[in-house]
C-alpha cells in the first residue's frame, strides 16, 4: 500500500474544466496532509472545515497510528489519510463534481466546507 504510485487525477480535472465545472481550488494531498496542502489554495479570510467522519481512512493508517503511538493530528499532518485530492467547488456544484470524478474512475464525496477564517484547516471527528 505504501509503495503504490500516486494516482493521476488529470483526466478528472480535464473533464471538469471541459464541462465548465467551477473549480475554485484544487489541492493534491501529498506530504503535509490536509493541514499543509489545502491552505495553499485558500485566499485570505477563508479556512477549510473537514469532517473526517465523511470518509473511510484506509486500514494502513490505523496500523501506523497504533504502532507508532501517533496522534490523530500528526497523522493528518503527515499523511493523506485516504484523500488524494480535494476540489473546492460551490455547494450547488458538489453533485456535478462528484459525478465528474466518478465518471473518471475516482471515488468522490463531500468532506467539508470552506468558511470564513484564518486560511487554516480544522478537522472535526479526527480518528
Amino acid at each position: 500500500m505504501l509503495l503504490r504510485p500516486h494516482l493521476c487525477y488529470y483526466p478528472a480535472i480535464r473533464k471538469a474544466l471541459d464541462d465548465g465545472l467551477p473549480l475554485h481550488g484544487i489541492a493534491h494531498i501529498t506530504g503535509g496532509g490536509l493541514y499543509d496542502n489545502i491552505p495553499r489554495v485558500l485566499p485570505d479570510g477563508l479556512a477549510a472545515e473537514i469532517d473526517s467522519n465523511t470518509f473511510n481512512c484506509p486500514p494502513i493508517f490505523k496500523i501506523i497510528r497504533e504502532a507508532g503511538g501517533i496522534s490523530d493530528g500528526d497523522m493528518f499532518h503527515a499523511f493523506n489519510m485516504g484523500i488524494g485530492m480535494v476540489w473546492m467547488v460551490p455547494a450547488a456544484s458538489a453533485d456535478a463534481a462528484i459525478a465528474t470524478a466518478d465518471a473518471c474512475g475516482f471515488r468522490a464525496m463531500p468532506i467539508g466546507s470552506i468558511v470564513s477564517g484564518d486560511m487554516g484547516v480544522r478537522i472535526d471527528g479526527e480518528g
